[in-house]
């Protein structure tokens, strides 16, 4: 049985273009592919058209999204839209369709319920009906932008099918720039020579004990920049490439993962999901053994900074032996090196960390020791090569 959806009294384009409106066009498209571009052109010369071609209806622009749809906070250009009906210097916006607006339901039912009120008219060409306060025709736009969602959701379910069978045949589906490899014309990975060079940096300097922060120093110092061309480094990037098995020659898929369509971002895998290991799949950078040291080491700064004793977390540091063995005796929070004026000459001194962010809140420990001097009392036990694994509580 064929079912019909019975629309309710609606507005057409009849019963609106004697009124006088500044109208704006809305378009959106999925992605940036070619194809998908000529389809943006058709929309905005259809719709521009419609608005030219009407002596009561101002032309406002057009305000074009790339994205599926299924997410509004993804579709920026339609939330500027929104905020300019609601100042009032639009009221009325002209769509292709139902499903160009959007592919969310709740989404699209929140838009229209807060500009409708406003005296914002909604005009969908294709679909051939009109929306506004009065005649808002929520329930046929609703089933409209279900379907179209629907229809999202089983070709994405067929997509994330497609990746697994790629997945378990050891082909990486999603090609992603990596620092110290590029892709050749079959689609496999190739050192790249000079940012293998950085590669191998990174990982020398920090089994030689260099911190994360210190290898970030280095390469903005030298002016390298990011595998994304950027000037400025960060920890993260540094701590990604450095946990980064593809280094070894071995190709780990997936790394990320969405819950739904409607996810604004990738997440790292959890758990539940299957991941497949290609050892040998390209040619290495670094050697296993590399790897696993800077993986052990890593380890050991992170149970450095974890202790229990310690409400702030203490950093790994390269450069001073009182880093990471220093303890706040009121609070167990870790101690931070600063610099403090004695006699007009700045002095390093050791404080409080929790003391001196929270200014006195969470700790009372106002003392100030003189680096000079913790060193001098604690001589005994770096004579004996024991400092780092020891813990002094001051």
């Amino acid at each position: 049985m064929n079912m019909k959806i019975r629309k309710e009294e609606v507005l057409t384009y009849d019963d609106i273009k004697d009124l006088k409106f500044r109208a704006a066009v809305y378009c959106r498209v999925s992605t940036v592919l070619e194809s998908q571009q000529t389809s943006v052109k058709h929309q905005m010369n259809g719709l521009e058209s419609l608005i030219h071609s009407n002596p009561n209806w101002e032309y406002e622009g057009t305000y074009i999204d790339i994205g599926t749809g299924t997410n509004i906070k993804r579709q920026k250009n339609l939330l500027l839209l929104k905020k300019k009906c609601l100042r009032g210097e639009i009221n009325l916006i002209v769509f292709k369709s139902t499903t160009r607006f959007s592919r969310d339901t709740l989404d699209a039912l929140s838009f229209i319920r807060e500009v409708l009120p406003e005296g914002v008219f909604l005009y969908f060409d294709i679909d051939g009906f009109a929306a506004c306060q009065k005649y808002s025709n929520e329930c046929y736009m609703g089933l409209t932008i279900a379907f179209a969602k629907e229809e999202v959701r089983n070709m994405s379910n067929s997509i994330a099918w497609g990746y697994e069978r790629q997945y378990e045949k050891g082909i990486q589906p999603r090609k992603t720039k990596c620092l110290g490899y590029d892709y050749d014309l079959t689609g496999s990975l190739v050192i790249n020579s000079k940012e293998a060079e950085v590669v191998k940096l990174i990982f020398d300097e920090y089994l030689k004990g260099n911190t994360v922060y210190g290898i970030v120093k280095i390469l903005n110092d030298k002016g390298i920049k990011t595998v994304k061309g950027n000037d400025k480094w960060n920890k993260n990037t540094i701590q990604g490439i450095l946990q980064n098995e593809i280094y070894t020659g071995q190709l780990l898929m997936p790394k990320t993962m969405r819950n739904n369509v409607s996810d604004l971002t990738w997440k790292p895998v959890n758990h539940h999901k299957k991941q497949y290991l290609v050892e040998d799949n390209h040619p290495a950078i670094i050697t296993t053994e590399q790897f696993q040291s800077v993986k052990n080491e890593m380890e050991k700064r992170s149970k450095k900074s974890s202790s229990a004793e310690s409400l702030i977390p203490r950093k790994h540091s390269s450069r001073n032996p009182l880093s990471n063995i220093l303890v706040c005796k009121e609070c167990g929070s870790s101690f931070r090196r600063v610099l403090r004026k004695r006699k007009g000459v700045r002095v390093p001194c050791w404080v409080c960390a929790t003391h001196a962010e929270a200014l006195n809140k969470k700790c009372q420990n106002g003392n100030v020791y003189k680096e000079s001097e913790l060193l001098e009392r604690i001589g005994t036990i770096n004579q004996n090569n024991d400092l780092e694994r020891r813990i002094i509580k001051i």
